[in-house]
């Protein structure tokens, strides 16, 4: 069982200005406009490409990364890919990474990425990503209560080449792989995470089924 991230050394949670009007009425049941992407989601015949999306509290940023509560995880899922999945038995999957070993001493997992993803601004997903991701989280400018604090135990990401990425970590961490598969820790295009905080807030790109349209 995954515990709950030692938020105690965390900041105050940044403020960001309201989101576009098509994203701030989400906890109204407002639509969240989509477009389609690289996993082959297709809308029903006679159907619609929209994506309705109700929640009890106002979300501020749609960037899991950021500070990091059950709204942002549940609406993230559906436009960001995690690195494994958790089947409903608490096995680990592959998603965006085929195959992972593990060192004899815990510290250091090997991630082959896949080679045919995109994410929805034309990056394709390396092994690059990857680290940018997992550095972008344990950064304290992100702010990130949830991610980085099970990210605690993360030392470094070592780029091998383009689909292997080597992750060490400062000790032991038997939830690691479980903890991969959380919405919370979804792998955002790299190029998207160098943009200005606020602007990764309104519109994160995934490689989900579903698009942020402003």
């Amino acid at each position: 069982m995954i515990q709950e991230p030692d938020v105690s050394t965390t900041r105050p949670l940044r403020a960001f200005p309201p989101l576009p009007r098509i994203l701030a009425g989400l906890a109204a049941g407002a639509t969240l406009a989509t477009a389609l992407a690289g996993c082959g989601w297709q809308a029903a015949a006679g159907g619609s490409d929209t994506f309705v999306f109700a929640t009890g509290k106002d979300i501020s940023c749609l960037d899991p990364h950021v500070n990091g509560d059950m709204p942002q995880a549940s609406i993230a899922a559906n436009y960001l890919d995690s690195l494994v999945s958790q089947d409903s038995g608490g096995a680990i999957r592959p998603w965006l990474a085929t195959a992972w070993s593990v060192s004899g001493d815990g510290l250091t997992y090997t991630f082959t990425v896949r080679d045919d993803v995109w994410f929805t601004d034309g990056t394709q997903l390396t092994a690059e990503a990857v680290k940018a991701n997992l550095d972008h989280m344990v950064d304290p400018d992100t702010q990130s209560g949830t991610a980085g604090g099970y990210l605690k135990p993360y030392e470094s990401t070592q780029v091998v080449d383009p689909t292997t990425a080597v992750v060490t970590l400062n000790r032991p961490y038997a939830a690691f792989l479980e903890v991969l598969a959380q919405p919370f820790l979804g792998i955002q295009s790299p190029a998207a995470l160098k943009r200005p905080q606020v602007e990764n807030c309104h519109s994160p790109v995934g490689s989900g089924p579903f698009k942020i349209l402003d």
